[in-house]
């Protein structure tokens, strides 16, 4: 069962890759000549000018040992552009600026029959010993649950400022036999230069009455009332401004409910 970059897109829910572990290329590599060609409209595209083969290694793909990858396709997700590599077992590597951010095994949680065999607590010591590996410090707050939808156990690590969380973080999935099925850097570093200052005043009360009165004017007599506030997070735009993203659960007259995303700029 061949797996895509679609899969990891899945995984992102909103937000960019961006630079993670920086890796070297070897002496010997070959450059594609051909002209940007479109595969799939605004999503997929092939370089004219990139790296056609590329040698590197990776302690969390590989254990230090050298890999070999052929370039294959680029994917502009969220105005960013990954290049994506694979080698001769039909593993992805994601590559954004020459820095490797992300790794999906083809092999790995392909069997739909695999019971669980280590503990989320064991998983979680694997994925810990993952994030290490790629040298990018301290993402003291992780979060994670077994996924059944994936068959694997997926965990999420974050960092925060003032008690808000960013959206620099790596997501890294674990089949249940223990086998690292996918990991992704998102946004590493993007925060180092946020003054906390930005944040003074802000609460979680004071981003709940900004969403309330955002939502009611939105849908004024409508009859749709507001649950609740979920996924708060600290992110930064193209414009290199941060803001943080709000999201709001809504409930309709009839009783369904739905989410919307509102931006709370600070600067």
């Amino acid at each position: 069962m061949k797996k895509t970059i679609t899969s990891l897109a899945v995984l992102l829910l909103a937000g960019t890759f961006l630079a993670g572990t920086a890796f070297a290329l070897s002496a010997d590599r070959s450059t594609a000549n051909d002209e940007n060609v479109k595969i799939d409209g605004k999503t997929d595209f092939v370089h004219g000018d990139i790296e056609k083969e590329i040698s590197f290694s990776s302690a969390a793909c590989s254990n230090g040992d050298r890999i070999t990858a052929t370039y294959d396709k680029s994917v502009d997700l969220y105005d960013d552009i990954i290049d994506i590599y694979a080698d001769a077992e039909s593993n992805q590597y994601l590559f954004n600026g020459g820095r490797l951010t992300g790794f999906l095994d083809d092999s790995a949680g392909s069997s739909e029959n695999v019971t669980h065999r280590i503990t989320l607590d064991e998983a979680g010591d694997i994925a810990d010993g993952i994030v290490a590996s790629l040298g990018l410090g301290s993402y003291p707050e992780r979060s994670g649950d077994f996924a059944k939808a994936h068959n694997t156990y997926s965990f999420v690590y974050t960092r925060s400022v003032r008690g808000f969380a960013t959206d620099d973080e790596i997501l890294v999935d674990i089949t249940p036999d223990g086998v690292l099925d996918n990991y992704i850097v998102r946004n590493s570093g993007k925060f180092d230069n946020l003054n906390p200052s930005l944040l003074d005043g802000i609460t979680n009360e004071t981003l709940e009455a900004y969403a309330r009165e955002r939502a009611e004017s939105l849908y004024p007599d409508s009859g749709i009332s507001f649950l609740e506030l979920s996924n708060v997070k600290i992110c930064v735009g193209a414009d290199g401004k941060y803001y943080i993203s709000l999201s709001v659960i809504l409930e309709e007259f009839d009783g369904l409910t739905f989410m919307y995303n509102f931006r709370y700029d600070i600067g």
